[in-house]
């Protein structure tokens, strides 16, 4: 028989979701802790999936917007949010490309 390669990612995301939920519903705090739970899913899957590495700022926007529902939705913690997310992806960005020396002469082929 043909045995399937075992998938490491797909039980360790089936883990923390069961993990998470068991928590969460013992703790009675299902609301926003699916946020942090979806949120720490797509930081695992971005860490384990170069092809997926855009799954971590959507992560990170979950679990910012599970702390603004965790402070009932008030309009500063948004700001404070969003103005920490802001400064975070300027630290974090790939710094611009050099541009390609320039003679000035123009080529015609």
């Amino acid at each position: 028989m043909n045995a399937r390669p075992r998938d490491n990612f797909r039980v360790i995301v089936a883990v923390i979701w069961l993990v998470g939920l068991a928590a969460l519903v013992e703790a009675r705090w299902i609301w926003p802790g699916v946020l942090f739970l979806g949120g720490i899913t797509a930081l695992v899957a971005s860490k384990y999936r170069p092809e997926r590495r855009h799954a971590g700022r959507a992560g990170l926007a979950m679990i910012v917007l599970g702390i603004w529902a965790t402070m009932r939705f008030t309009l500063p913690a948004l700001l404070i949010g969003l103005g920490t997310a802001i400064i975070i992806a300027v630290l974090l960005a790939e710094p611009p490309r050099p541009k390609p020396e320039d003679n000035g002469q123009l080529e015609l082929d």
